[in-house]
């Protein structure tokens, strides 16, 4: 594997811990920002990269595993996204990203 598939999915890896992790700490690591909208943009940006480096190494249970996450994410309405809105995480859509997220964590063999 070469280093820059490495990168990819280490960015994978970091999109999930984050996305898996509860609301509170969500909040906590987006710092300034808008919770919602950076925990989708670093998902998405994670997703690109790793299906543009690393999709040939992926198992079909990981793709799907992502594939799911990423229906969750999609599925998610104006009412789960409102900017700097904190309270949008305890929403069942987040509940559900979480969950997915937490699911593609146990597929790679990484931990939350």
């Amino acid at each position: 594997m070469t280093e820059t598939e490495r990168a990819a999915l280490r960015a994978m890896r970091e999109a999930l811990t984050v996305l898996a992790l509860p609301p509170s700490q969500q909040v906590a690591w987006a710092g300034a920002g808008c919770a919602a909208c950076e925990l989708m943009l670093d998902f998405y940006a994670a997703l690109k990269e790793c299906l543009d480096k690393v999709i040939l190494e992926l198992s079909f249970d990981r793709e799907q595993a992502l594939g799911r996450l990423a229906a969750a994410v999609d599925a998610l309405d104006e009412t789960d996204t409102e900017c700097f809105c904190p309270e949008v995480l305890d929403r069942p859509g987040w509940r559900q990203v979480r969950q997915r997220a937490a699911e593609a964590l146990e597929e790679f063999g990484w931990t939350t």
